[in-house]
């Protein structure tokens, strides 16, 4: 198996910080090196930090339980 073969799947928990510590470091070390596993890691970022942003905005527009109940 290769480094990338390896260190792809775990991207999405590295970059949202849910690896164990020697994970981690193994995968940060790749990416440093590899090009496109850096790539794909900030268009993981970049994704999470728009699912994030989107989350927020669609629980600033749901409506309060108050405002439910009366039907606005």
């Amino acid at each position: 198996m290769s480094d990338c073969e390896w260190t792809e799947p775990r991207l999405g928990a590295w970059v949202d910080g849910e690896l164990a510590p020697d994970e981690a470091r193994r995968v940060m070390t790749h990416v440093e090196r590899c090009a496109a596993c850096e790539r794909r890691r900030l268009l993981l970022r970049e994704t999470s930090a728009l699912l994030r942003s989107l989350g927020s905005a669609m629980l600033a527009a749901e409506p309060k339980p108050s405002e439910r109940r009366r039907g606005r």
